[in-house]
């Protein structure tokens, strides 16, 4: 059995964790940062794209919201909203989109 590690050699730790620990710990400063100046979303939904229908997963970066809820993230794709907007307007999306597709230039409507 080995003797266990004291003193200054129980903190050793290679330089590859300390500089992922590092990159992990900014990355997830950065977002709290971003969450700080978005309302705090009543029900779960992505960070990145408002979407509330799921599935979604905490972001990897263990980023929190002010009142310490998880920063969620959507599970498989998301494409980032217009960074002026947090949460989508599905409703007008989706009515925004019809009319596009349903466009004929030179039309009154």
């Amino acid at each position: 059995m080995a003797a266990p590690v004291r003193g200054i050699a129980a903190l050793d730790v290679p330089l590859a964790q300390v500089e992922a620990n590092t990159a992990q710990s900014a990355a997830r400063e950065a977002l709290e940062r971003h969450v700080a100046t978005l309302p705090v979303p009543k029900f779960s939904e992505c960070v990145h794209c408002g979407d509330r229908r799921g599935a979604w997963v905490p972001d990897p970066s263990g980023a929190r919201w002010p009142n310490g809820a998880q920063v969620l993230v959507c599970a498989d794709r998301c494409t980032a909203a217009d960074p002026d907007r947090h949460a989508l307007d599905l409703d007008a999306d989706t009515r925004f989109a019809q009319l596009a597709a349903n466009y004929t230039a030179g039309s009154p409507s």
